[in-house]
């Protein structure tokens, strides 16, 4: 049995992802956009893999079937429930501890040889119409680099008026900005950090996103490589911002949206029930706390061109978007 100390964890995936984002067309990666099935020529040695969908059934024996029937997989590793697992198809099947492959998770697959036409499952081409299951309304979605992000601000749940606490009791709450529920189909609902998160802590959970498979909360990593795949903070803000007037405040500096964000300022509330800066600025939360009190979020202005990152505090109250990793992507030759 080989003897081997894996420490990939998914936050180390994270960072290997934003590495490649920020190598550009580099040699050593390729990001697949998905369709319904696609094929993937895989190189020899170590290639990153992540499935937005998993066939049936799971197995490490089913999903990479035709390597193995190639006598081409030496061994797939991943992350599983705080530790390391291991997949070799030469082992005795009780010496294997990676026993099912997760969807959105990474792993590491080695190969003898080059390997033409691996197929895949996959979800539908990032920039159609997802149905949101919570409440049956349809989201729009964008690409960014190998994420997908949701297009329109989260609007689901119950409104209550900004006075009112958002509350651990089983219903999704929201606050409209100023209370009138149709700034809540604008700019979206406004949530407390606890409250979107449903009341966990773990970065990149799917809190009050969309059960459909995949869709979860953004971590600060993530929000990271919406700012830095379009050029960064400096000048990003311009190009996730929503052109004109209809909804940001005069001069709305830098506006192209030519990232396709589609950025609108929803403003925030504060804990003690006030609202501001609806027009002239979006906050859009992170799943990724800076300590116990703050959390890392991203801020949008009207009369800027870049976008901010800070940590404030959870209970104030701020504009949410869901994401969803959605590619293959390989990273060739790591020795």
């Amino acid at each position: 049995m080989k003897n081997f100390k894996l420490t990939l964890t998914r936050q180390l995936l994270t960072l290997a992802l934003l590495a490649m984002a920020l190598a550009g067309q580099a040699q050593t990666k390729e990001v697949k956009m998905i369709s319904s099935t696609d094929l993937l020529t895989l190189r020899a040695g170590w290639n990153l893999i992540s499935l937005d969908v998993i066939p049936t059934p799971a197995t490490p024996e089913a999903v990479f079937a035709p390597l193995i029937t190639a006598s081409n997989l030496q061994m797939v590793t991943g992350f599983q429930n705080q530790q390391g697992v291991f997949f070799d198809p030469t082992e005795l099947p009780f010496l294997n501890t990676l026993a099912q492959i997760i969807t959105g998770e990474g792993y590491w697959v080695k190969l003898n040889a080059d390997f033409n036409g691996f197929t895949f499952p996959v979800q539908w081409p990032c920039g159609d119409l997802l149905k949101d299951d919570h409440v049956g309304k349809t989201n729009k979605t964008v690409t960014n680099c190998i994420l997908c992000w949701m297009k329109q601000n989260l609007n689901d749940g119950t409104r209550i008026v900004g006075t009112s606490v958002q509350a651990n009791n089983g219903i999704i709450e929201k606050y409209c900005s100023g209370n009138p529920e149709s700034n809540c189909d604008v700019y979206g609902g406004l949530y407390q950090w606890n409250e979107m998160m449903q009341y966990l802590t773990t970065p990149g959970i799917q809190g009050i996103c969309p059960p459909n498979d995949g869709w979860h909360l953004p971590s600060d990593a993530e929000r990271t490589i919406l700012i830095t795949y379009p050029g960064g903070e400096r000048i990003v803000g311009g190009k996730m911002k929503e052109t004109g007037y209809n909804h940001w405040g005069n001069p709305n500096t830098g506006a192209t949206n030519s990232s396709g964000f589609t950025g609108l300022p929803g403003g925030f509330i504060a804990n003690n029930g006030s609202f501001y800066d609806l027009t002239n600025a979006a906050y859009l939360w992170s799943s990724s706390q800076s300590n116990v009190i703050n959390t890392w979020f991203q801020i949008l202005y009207f009369n800027y061109n870049f976008v901010s990152r800070t940590n404030y505090n959870k209970l104030d109250s701020f504009t949410v978007r869901c994401i969803i990793v959605n590619f293959i992507l390989k990273w060739f030759n790591l020795q």
